[in-house]
Protein backbone atom coordinates (compact mmCIF):
# COMPACT_ATOMS: atom_id res chain seq x y z
CA UNK A 1 0.00 0.00 0.00
CA UNK A 2 2.75 2.40 0.89
CA UNK A 3 4.80 1.82 -2.14
CA UNK A 4 1.58 2.80 -4.19
CA UNK A 5 1.38 6.02 -2.30
CA UNK A 6 5.34 6.79 -3.49
CA UNK A 7 4.88 5.69 -7.36
CA UNK A 8 1.64 7.74 -7.79
CA UNK A 9 3.52 10.61 -5.92
CA UNK A 10 1.08 11.31 -3.21
CA UNK A 11 2.33 13.15 0.02
CA UNK A 12 2.74 10.97 3.70
CA UNK A 13 3.33 12.20 7.38
CA UNK A 14 4.69 10.55 10.01
CA UNK A 15 3.12 12.18 13.78
CA UNK A 16 4.33 10.79 17.05
CA UNK A 17 0.98 10.25 19.80
CA UNK A 18 2.30 10.30 22.97
CA UNK A 19 1.74 11.83 26.68
CA UNK A 20 -1.70 9.92 26.62
CA UNK A 21 -3.29 8.26 29.72
CA UNK A 22 -4.19 4.53 28.93
CA UNK A 23 -6.59 2.07 30.83
CA UNK A 24 -4.67 2.12 34.06
CA UNK A 25 -4.19 5.69 33.86
CA UNK A 26 -0.23 5.32 32.69
CA UNK A 27 0.91 8.17 30.75
CA UNK A 28 2.05 7.00 27.47
CA UNK A 29 5.84 7.63 25.89
CA UNK A 30 6.87 8.81 22.43
CA UNK A 31 8.29 5.61 20.64
CA UNK A 32 10.26 5.37 17.27
CA UNK A 33 10.08 7.27 14.17
CA UNK A 34 7.83 5.32 12.32
CA UNK A 35 9.20 5.61 9.23
CA UNK A 36 12.63 4.24 10.18
CA UNK A 37 11.98 0.60 9.57
CA UNK A 38 11.53 2.26 5.89
CA UNK A 39 13.75 2.98 2.79
CA UNK A 40 11.17 4.45 0.73
CA UNK A 41 12.58 4.60 -2.73
CA UNK A 42 11.02 6.45 -6.14
CA UNK A 43 13.03 4.87 -9.02
CA UNK A 44 16.46 5.49 -7.99
CA UNK A 45 15.62 8.74 -5.43
CA UNK A 46 15.40 7.86 -2.22
CA UNK A 47 11.90 9.66 -0.62
CA UNK A 48 11.85 11.20 2.70
CA UNK A 49 9.20 11.84 4.75
CA UNK A 50 8.73 14.52 7.68
CA UNK A 51 7.72 12.92 10.79
CA UNK A 52 5.87 15.86 13.55
CA UNK A 53 5.43 15.58 16.96
CA UNK A 54 1.96 16.43 17.90
CA UNK A 55 2.91 17.35 21.72
CA UNK A 56 6.02 19.34 20.85
CA UNK A 57 5.02 20.47 17.33
CA UNK A 58 1.68 22.10 18.78
CA UNK A 59 -0.19 19.29 16.44
CA UNK A 60 -3.92 20.78 17.65
CA UNK A 61 -2.57 24.20 15.96
CA UNK A 62 -0.22 23.09 12.81
CA UNK A 63 -2.05 19.30 11.86
CA UNK A 64 -3.72 21.25 8.82
CA UNK A 65 -0.21 22.99 7.73
CA UNK A 66 1.36 19.81 7.60
CA UNK A 67 -1.38 17.96 5.68
CA UNK A 68 -1.56 20.94 3.05
CA UNK A 69 2.37 20.48 2.76
CA UNK A 70 2.37 17.11 2.40
CA UNK A 71 0.18 17.17 -0.24
CA UNK A 72 2.25 20.16 -2.56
Amino acid sequence: MIDKFIIRGNGMIGIYIHQLKDSNKKISKKGKNPFEQWTFKKGDKVVTYPVYDYVDDDGYTNMGKWIEKAVK
